[in-house]
């Protein structure tokens, strides 16, 4: 009975204390879509600050894993491909995602693959040009993929790409993994009741 008492009051403690704070939700344009994020708080100047900084955060991770400008740190990954013989120190986080990729692409059979890059890049183009590539092409850019030809460096935390033409693409777990580090630093700021949605991919506080 007082168990059942003490868990009743603990729940009604956590529903006064949500009812308490306003629900704030914030969307700005971020990689190609929209990216959401949503919390409580009772502050709205604190809260608008807050969303400031998320997005920024986002900005920067951008700015490292994105394969639409040769500016991004995987940008100059990808142009490196083929071009150099020692392989290259890359980001703590751009090599944090590459060994999430490489786990992703075992557990998955081979399905998950970040080296699609080039076959991504054709498909770009036929929606472009609205014409559909030849049997000789499509197979000339299947010879550049397969994860077995990214080189990964698990002590010096360096990357070589060793095949000119090689292009990475994060675009499968990106999104979902910034969202996280979205939640993670809303989470220092004691917000803990928190969702974001980075385009379709979401993640919730726990």
């Amino acid at each position: 009975m007082f168990l059942k008492i003490y868990f009743a009051v603990l729940s009604l403690g956590i529903t006064l204390n949500i009812t308490a704070q306003q629900k704030f939700s914030f969307t700005e344009p971020k990689m190609g879509s929209p990216f959401t994020v949503i919390f409580y708080s009772t502050d709205s100047l604190r809260a608008a600050s807050l969303a400031k900084q998320c997005f920024k955060l986002v900005d920067s991770f951008n700015l490292i894993f994105s394969d639409y400008t040769d500016a991004s740190e995987l940008g100059k990954l990808n142009a490196s491909a083929g071009m150099n013989t020692e392989a290259t120190e890359v980001s703590r986080s751009l090599y944090e995602l590459l060994i999430l990729s490489k786990q992703a692409f075992e557990k998955s059979h081979g399905s998950f693959d970040i080296t699609m890059g080039p076959v991504v890049k054709l498909w770009r183009n036929v929606r472009r040009i609205q014409q559909f590539p030849d049997k000789e092409t499509v197979l000339s850019v299947l010879k550049l993929t397969g994860f077995q030809k990214l080189m990964i460096d698990t002590v010096r935390h360096k990357i070589l790409l060793p095949v000119k033409g090689m292009q990475l693409d994060l675009g499968g777990i990106a999104k979902g993994w910034i969202a996280q580090q979205v939640i993670d630093f809303l989470r220092t700021e004691k917000i803990d009741h928190a969702l974001v949605d980075a385009g379709g991919d979401i993640v919730m506080s726990n």
